[in-house]
Parts: C-alpha cells; sequence; structure tokens
C-alpha cells in the first residue's frame, strides 16, 4: 500500500454531500415513476391529450421531479468546487517549507543575536591575546 492511499482520507463533508445526493436521486427516481404512472392513467382514460397539452405534461414533470434534479447539480457542483479549494490548499501546504524556531525570530532580534555572538567572539580573540 503507498504512502498516497493512506494519507487520502475522505472528508465529512463530502460524505455528508453524497448521502444527501443518493437520498434525493432514490426519491426523484420515486416521483419520476409516480408521475409517469399518473401521467399514463390520465392518458388511457382520455383526460390528458399528449400531443395537445404537451406543454402542461412537460411542466408537471418539472413541477414534481426537476427540482430534485437541479438540487443534486447543485450539491454536486458545491463539492466539486470546495474539492478543488481543498486539493489547491493541501498543494500550497505542502510547498511551503515549515517554520523552525529561527524562522520565528524577527529580523531584530536576528541582529541583536548576531551582534552579540560577534561581541562574544572578538572578547574571546581578546582573552586569548591577552592570556598570551
Amino acid at each position: 500500500m503507498s504512502n498516497n492511499t493512506k494519507n487520502k482520507r475522505i472528508s465529512v463533508f463530502s460524505i455528508l454531500i453524497f448521502v444527501l445526493c443518493g437520498l434525493l436521486t432514490i426519491y426523484t427516481v420515486g416521483a419520476i415513476i409516480s408521475v409517469t404512472s399518473y401521467m399514463k392513467e390520465m392518458l388511457s382514460y382520455g383526460q390528458v391529450s399528449l400531443s395537445e397539452n404537451f406543454f402542461d405534461v412537460m411542466s408537471y414533470y418539472m413541477t414534481n421531479c426537476g427540482n430534485y434534479i437541479i438540487f443534486i447539480a447543485i450539491l454536486l457542483s458545491i463539492w466539486w468546487v470546495s474539492n478543488k479549494k481543498m486539493v489547491e490548499r493541501k498543494a500550497k501546504d505542502i510547498a511551503k517549507p515549515e517554520l523552525t524556531a529561527k524562522d520565528d525570530i524577527t529580523p531584530e532580534e536576528d541582529a541583536e543575536k548576531a551582534d552579540t555572538k560577534d561581541d562574544k567572539k572578538a572578547e574571546d580573540k581578546k582573552d586569548d591575546k591577552e592570556e598570551k
């Protein structure tokens, strides 16, 4: 098993989106079956003529089923955009070097430390010369 597959985790948001899409899909299929059986019944009784009332039949389908299909498309679009942003964020995090203790020091503190180190070196050299 490679390292990449171990590091890939499915987010709670993705699971939630897919569960909602699955439930909406099941409901949409049931609504389509129900609307189709109702339309067949109406056509068999002669109460609706498909050639004369085509717009009304399509409107009935859209009213009862279309909005759920649109909700599924919106949820999947939201998931796709958020997933893409998360991948970009992870790529930036990987490319960014990790901070060390030295990176947390301000430039002023770094300059002060360099000065004190130089002073110590100068004092050590002075002490060495005096000892000789």
